[in-house]
C-alpha cells in the first residue's frame, strides 16, 4: 500500500475550517472554551521571554493578515471583535473588569513608549476616524450616556490625581490646544466658537447658584493667576484681542435692531423692579441697572482727599438687600480723581449740618 504524504499547513487549514462550518452551536462553543482553557494554561506556564517572542509574533501575524484582508473580511471582523468583546464584558466580574482596564493601560503605556513618531500620528489619526465614526452611528441615548460616563471618569482621574499630575495634565492640554488651533481653517474656529458659544449658555442655565458662585470665584483666581505670570507683551496682545472682541459685540449688538414689543417687554422688566438701590457715594435712589457693586479695592489709586471727602465710613450708605452699590456716573468721575458732581451738594449739605452740630 502506498504511503501518503504528510499534509500541507493549508490543507490541515481547510480541513479545519470544514469541521468547524459543519460542527453544531453546541460543539462549537465546547471548543472555545477548551481552547480558552488551553490557551490560559499555556500562557501561565511560559516564562517572560517567550510571552514577550509570543506577542510580537501575534503582533507581526496580525499585521500581515490585516494588511491582505478585503474591505467586506475588515467590516466583518470588526463586528466580530465587537460583538465578542461585548460579551465577555457582560460575564465578567468587577475585579475582572479593573484587571482588565489596568492591562490594557499598561499596555497601552508600553506599546506608546516604543513608537515612532510617524506612527503616533498615524494612531492619532486613526483614534479620531475611528470615535468620528462611532459617534455618527450612536443614538441621542448612547450619546448622553458617553457623556455622563465620560465626566464620571474624568472626575474621579482629576480627584485621585497629584498635584505634579495636575500641573502637567494642564500644560499637556495648553499645548495640545494651541497646536490644534494654530491648524485649524477659519471656517472650524469659526465653528468651534459657536459651538463653545452654545455649549457655555447650556451649562450655565442649568447650574446652581451654588455653583455658578464657584466657577466665578474660580475663573477670578485663575485670571489673576494668569496675569501675574504673563510678559508685558502677552498682557499688550491681551487687551487689545479685549477691546476687539468688546468692539465687535457692540457692532453685533448695534446691528440687531429690537421690535417694538421686545422694546416694551425689556422695560417692563427693567422696572419690575423698585429704584430702591442706593448710590453709596450720590446717595441717590436708583434702578438695578443704574448701579454696579461697590469695590473699595477700585478706587485704591486716586487722591486720598478726594476719598475722604467721598468714600468716609460716615457718609457710606448700604441698600435694602445689605449690599453697597455705586452708580456709574459716581465710578467714571472717581476713577478720574475727581468729586461727582451730583455728590458735591451732599458734601456741602453734611460740613453744614457738622458745624452746626459742633456749634450746638
Amino acid at each position: 500500500m502506498p504511503r501518503l504524504g504528510k499534509k500541507s499547513a493549508e490543507q490541515k487549514a481547510q480541513e479545519k475550517k470544514e469541521q468547524r462550518a459543519q460542527a453544531t452551536e453546541e460543539e462549537a462553543n465546547a471548543r472555545r472554551e477548551h481552547d480558552r482553557i488551553r490557551k490560559k494554561e499555556k500562557r501561565e506556564r511560559e516564562t517572560a521571554e517567550e510571552a514577550s517572542k509570543r506577542k510580537m509574533s501575534e503582533r507581526l501575524r496580525k499585521r500581515e493578515q490585516r494588511a491582505n484582508e478585503t474591505e467586506e473580511e475588515a467590516s466583518d471582523r470588526k463586528r466580530s471583535n465587537r460583538l465578542h468583546m461585548t460579551d465577555v464584558r457582560a460575564k465578567e466580574t468587577e475585579q475582572e473588569a479593573l484587571d482588565r482596564r489596568r492591562s490594557n493601560r499598561l499596555h497601552m503605556t508600553d506599546v506608546r513608549a516604543t513608537e515612532t513618531e510617524q506612527e503616533a500620528l498615524d494612531r492619532r489619526k486613526s483614534n479620531r476616524l475611528h470615535m468620528t465614526d462611532v459617534r455618527e452611528r450612536e443614538t441621542q441615548e448612547e450619546a448622553s450616556h458617553r457623556k455622563r460616563s465620560d465626566k464620571l471618569h474624568k472626575k474621579d482621574v482629576r480627584s485621585n490625581e497629584t498635584e505634579e499630575e495636575a500641573s502637567y495634565r494642564k500644560r499637556s492640554d495648553k499645548l495640545h490646544k494651541k497646536d490644534v488651533r494654530a491648524n485649524e481653517t477659519a471656517e472650524e474656529a469659526s465653528d468651534r466658537q459657536r459651538s463653545d458659544k452654545l455649549h457655555k449658555k447650556d451649562m450655565r442655565a442649568n447650574e446652581t447658584e451654588e455653583e455658578a458662585s464657584n466657577r466665578k470665584r474660580s475663573n477670578r483666581l485663575h485670571m489673576k493667576d494668569v496675569r501675574e505670570t504673563e510678559t508685558e507683551e502677552d498682557a499688550s496682545d491681551r487687551k487689545r484681542s479685549d477691546r476687539l472682541q468688546k468692539k465687535e459685540a457692540r457692532e453685533i449688538q448695534k446691528s440687531i435692531i429690537p421690535t417694538i414689543d421686545e422694546v416694551i417687554t425689556k422695560f417692563k422688566k427693567e422696572i419690575r423692579q423698585q429704584p430702591v438701590f442706593i448710590c453709596t457715594s450720590c446717595h441717590r435712589l436708583l434702578y438695578k441697572k443704574g448701579v454696579q457693586g461697590f469695590k473699595r479695592q477700585n478706587y485704591d489709586n486716586i487722591d486720598k482727599e478726594v476719598v475722604e471727602q467721598v468714600l468716609a465710613e460716615r457718609f457710606m450708605k448700604t441698600s435694602i438687600d445689605g449690599k453697597q452699590y455705586i452708580c456709574h456716573t459716581c465710578h467714571r468721575t472717581l476713577k478720574k480723581g475727581k468729586v461727582p458732581a451730583s455728590n458735591q451738594k451732599e458734601i456741602l449739605w453734611n460740613l453744614i449740618l457738622n458745624q452746626k452740630c459742633y456749634k450746638a
